[in-house]
């Protein structure tokens, strides 16, 4: 498979992430303890739980929209 195939796709919404990531994540959850947790605390908490910028979530895709890496970031903190 070429690196054509997959395509970096973002949102600002946690619920969004959690449902295109959840399964990825949930998959190695010791792995993806920060993003599993961070997330669900914005969340429950809303946007602003780490501050007045809104944080941003990124998901690599392949193909068929299926995750294969995710990122997450909470300003005014780095990836």
């Amino acid at each position: 498979m070429t690196s054509d195939a997959y395509a970096w796709r973002f949102t600002g919404d946690p619920k969004e992430f959690l449902e295109r990531t959840g399964a990825f994540l949930r998959s190695e959850p010791a792995l993806h303890t920060v993003l599993l947790t961070v997330t669900d605390r914005l969340r429950k908490e809303g946007v602003a739980a780490y501050g007045e910028e809104p944080p941003y979530f990124g998901r690599l895709a392949d193909e068929d929209g299926t995750a294969r890496a995710a990122l997450l970031r909470t300003p005014p903190y780095a990836l």
